[in-house]
């Protein structure tokens, strides 16, 4: 009887021994896929680093090339402004020389002068007005380059939805 304790006490020893190597064994494989899951966000959080630094270098391109769009076309429309000054003056000096009899090339030289004035005036206007197209078209492509760069790090829960925000910008 006592060596059948003994038996007993041996096997229990032993299955409590397997039911213990059993969950070291799950708790094992469960470390090991959480080290697998933070490697993954890890990988995921510096992949959406990068992009965020890539997205930055582009948004600060962007905004120099608007910031040098917006001065080229603050010194076209100044420079337009300066011509249509200067036309002005030109007609006005023009106007008091016409009260002056004149020969035909001076006729034929105020034409051209007038010609002149009014080709480079067209070519002014529409100038200052393709390169006003220009920066808004890359403003509106802005624009939507954020949103898609905010949605797309919303669809990840990362950040709000920014579909109010975006509404708003355009408003602007």
């Amino acid at each position: 009887v006592r060596q059948r304790r003994m038996e007993r006490a041996v096997e229990d020893a032993r299955s409590k021994r397997q039911a213990d190597m059993a969950a070291l064994g799950n708790r094992t494989m469960e470390a090991a896929a959480l080290a697998r899951d933070v490697a993954a966000r890890d990988a995921e959080i510096a992949e959406a680093l990068a992009l965020r630094g890539r997205l930055e270098n582009e948004l600060s391109t962007a905004q120099a090339d608007g910031s040098s769009s917006l001065a080229t076309l603050l010194a076209l429309e100044e420079a337009h402004a300066d011509l249509l000054d200067s036309l002005l003056a030109a007609r006005n000096a023009l106007g008091t020389v016409e009260d002056v009899p004149s020969d035909a090339g001076a006729a034929e030289s105020e034409g051209s002068v007038r010609e002149k004035l009014a080709a480079t005036e067209a070519a002014l206007a529409k100038a200052v007005s393709d390169r006003g197209e220009a920066v808004e078209r890359e403003n509106a492509d802005l624009r939507r380059r954020i949103t898609e760069v905010a949605d797309t790090l919303t669809q990840r829960e990362r950040l709000p939805p920014v579909a109010a925000y975006a509404m708003r910008a355009s408003s602007h």
